[in-house]
Parts: structure tokens; sequence; C-alpha cells
């Protein structure tokens, strides 16, 4: 699990033991909007409120996700890297948030887009997976 202090502008990440939490790692960054892999190992933020990323209001370098591993960024993701073809994507799909789903999968990032398809991403090199 994880924790986001908006005053201190750092995320905390912990571990579970018989004892409770206990602090993991602690990234320098603030997102509201954030998932831990089942590892604890892997943070992935996303934007939230004013920030969302909206099909034909984004550019394709616009931010998507950011991937941290022990308090280090690993990459962000635009939406580039998710659609080869942007702006066919808006023209289906004007309007719409840039994915259905982002989800923890068998330790990887699943990305479920628009049109349908699932796209994974590597949470320790931020590739993508084939």
């Amino acid at each position: 699990m994880a924790r986001a202090d908006s005053e201190k502008g750092q995320i905390t990440v912990f571990r579970l033991d018989p004892n409770g939490p206990k602090p993991f790692w602690t990234l320098d960054a603030y997102a509201p909007a954030m998932s831990v892999s089942d590892d604890c190992l892997n943070l992935v933020t996303s934007a939230v409120g004013d920030d969302f990323l909206f099909l034909g209001k984004s550019l394709p370098s616009s931010e998507a996700f950011t991937l941290y591993r022990l308090g280090k960024r690993v990459r962000s993701i635009v939406l580039s890297d998710i659609y080869s073809d942007l702006e066919l994507i808006t023209q289906k799909h004007q309007g719409q948030f840039w994915a259905n789903r982002l989800a923890w999968t068998e330790g990887r990032i699943s990305v479920h887009t628009v049109d349908g398809r699932r796209v994974l991403f590597d949470p320790v090199t931020g590739g993508k997976v084939e």
C-alpha cells in the first residue's frame, strides 16, 4: 500500500508484516492517483482531476502515467507509447478518457485501451512487453 502526503510532497510505500504496515521506501513526489505492485517494489502514478487526458484534447506527448521502482523514476509513458495512431483513435473515441483501465497484471502494468487492446509495460525498464 502507499500513502501520498500533499504537505510533504511525498509518497510512502509500505510493506505489511505481522505487526502492521512498515515504511519500505519514499518518493519525493506527490500524486493522488497511484497503485503499488504486489511486491511493493513498483509504483505507478497517473493524472487526475483537471489533468485527466481525454482523447481529442491531448497530444501524443501527453503523459499518461509514470512508473517508479524503489523510489526512483523509471519512465513516463506518453499517449504515443500506447496508441501508434492517436489521430485515428481520437476520431473514433473523441472525448473519452485515454484508457478504460490501468491495473497490475502478473507483475506488469496493464493498459486496457479504448480500442479494445491490452498493452503491457515492464515496471523495471518501462518498456512495452510484446
